[in-house]
Order: C-alpha cells, then sequence, then structure tokens
C-alpha cells in the first residue's frame, strides 16, 4: 500500500471493493481465470491496495529508461508519435513511386514497401508466371528496381520499413541505393517487417527460401551487420498476428 494513503482512505477502499465484489459474482456468474501472455494471471481490478512503492525504481523506473516497462523512449509519445505509415505494394517500381509520392504530398510520415508475392516465395521475377507479377506487392528484384521505386524519396530523412523477411534482400537493395546516393548507413531508419521467418511458413502458407537452420543464421548474421554498421534500423520485428490467426494462443 502506498505509504501516502492514510488508514481511513485504506478502510474505505476495502469496503468499496468488498461490495463490488459481491456484485462482480453475482454478475459473472462462472468466472474463469484470465492470463496475459506470459501466463501471469490478469484480476478482474485493480486499486491502490494491490500496489507498493517499496520497489518502484526496480520494478518501475523512468520512461525510456531499465527496465523499460514505460516505454522506450523518455517522451514517448508526447515527443515521438506514430509514424502515418500506408501499407503498400503494387505493379512496377514506377508504379509503387508514383502512389508512395502521392501518399507523402498527402501527409504520410514514413513509407512501407511490400514485394511481389513471387519474391516472397523466393522465386525470381523471370521465372514467375507473367499475369501473376505486381498483382500483390510490388516487382522489386534489382537494386535498379529499388531505386526506381524510391525515386525522389528521401530515405536519410524519413523511416522505410521492408517486409522482407530471410534472406533480406529489399534491405540489401536500400543500403545499395543509399550507397549510389551518397547516404551513409547510419542516416536509414525504418524496420525489416516480418523478418520473423518462421511465422510465414506456419501461417502465411509461404515456403523457407533457406533451411530453417540458414534462415536462422542470416536472420543472426543480419542483427549483427545492423547493429554494426546501421545502428538507426530495427532488425528484428516478430510477428504475432500471424501466428495467432493460424490458431496460436
Amino acid at each position: 500500500m502506498p505509504k501516502t494513503a492514510s488508514n481511513t482512505n485504506a478502510a474505505s477502499l476495502e469496503k468499496m471493493q468488498a461490495g463490488w465484489k459481491v456484485r462482480y459474482d453475482g454478475e459473472i456468474g462462472r468466472d474463469r481465470t484470465v492470463v496475459n501472455r506470459s501466463g501471469i494471471e490478469v484480476r478482474p481490478l485493480y486499486t491502490p491496495l494491490d500496489w507498493s512503492d517499496s520497489r518502484y525504481v526496480e520494478d518501475l523506473g523512468m520512461p525510456g529508461e531499465l527496465p523499460y516497462t514505460r516505454g522506450i523512449y523518455n517522451t514517448m509519445h508526447r515527443g515521438r508519435t506514430w509514424t502515418q505509415r500506408q501499407l503498400i505494394g503494387l505493379g512496377t517500381p514506377q508504379d509503387y513511386n508514383k502512389r508512395v509520392r502521392m501518399l507523402l504530398q498527402q501527409g504520410a510520415s514514413a513509407i512501407s514497401l511490400l514485394p511481389c508475392n513471387s519474391g516472397f516465395r523466393g522465386i525470381d521475377c523471370d521465372e514467375s508466371p507473367v499475369p501473376l507479377l505486381g498483382t500483390c506487392g510490388t516487382v522489386i528484384n534489382t537494386v535498379d528496381h529499388m531505386d526506381a521505386a524510391l525515386d525522389g524519396v528521401p530515405i536519410d530523412e524519413i523511416s522505410t520499413a521492408m517486409n522482407d523477411p530471410t534472406p533480406f534482400t529489399l534491405f540489401a537493395f536500400l543500403l545499395g541505393v543509399a550507397k549510389r546516393r551518397g547516404v551513409p548507413f547510419d542516416k536509414i531508419t525504418g524496420t525489416a517487417n516480418q523478418s520473423d521467418y518462421i511465422s510465414h511458413f506456419v501461417a502465411n502458407h509461404m515456403f523457407y527460401r533457406l533451411s530453417q537452420p540458414g534462415a536462422r543464421r542470416v536472420f543472426v548474421d543480419h542483427v549483427k551487420f545492423c547493429r554494426e554498421h546501421v545502428p538507426n534500423w530495427n532488425p528484428v520485428s516478430v510477428v504475432g498476428q500471424h501466428m495467432q490467426q493460424a490458431g496460436a494462443t
């Protein structure tokens, strides 16, 4: 119980909570135990009676500081708002570029790129049936393609999300474009979206592009490379939605 709470307040709160519990039990019928994803039980009501400030520093800390229970930024949403980013991927690199420029003009503050589904499955453009190309994602098979898709896009100023599972070819193409334009790698920000390759196999009906041990090794190498050379890139993106919608609890 907080040190600032008086015994009178505690007694009043206990009485209120007891009355609520009677009404709750009468309405809920057969109750069930609810747990969060860590298996910790979540009770239906929490009050100051459940809280003690004796471990405030160790258990909560400040925003932006260890143990990061209150977020990873000191200012959180007050100083760093959500990026406005439309998930898109269609047609040729030129089609994508036209769309992404329009979105930026409309106020988008970041961009996302989905490659053609054939690329997701590890198939090159010249091996795919032509009618399928660009119908579910943008055809990006070379650095030239990526350069055309991002023509006029200030990649050193805005975040770029690449839906780019193993082996992270889109990210490599992006860095190739940065090198062409003389943009330092530490100016590149964004995320290797869906780098969790296992979720694609389990839930998206995609095949492993590499063997599972190989995919894992490439993933770890990707993280190591980013830490050393592209420090503002997020190399890890675990996709819980795919697994959940495939039946995982």
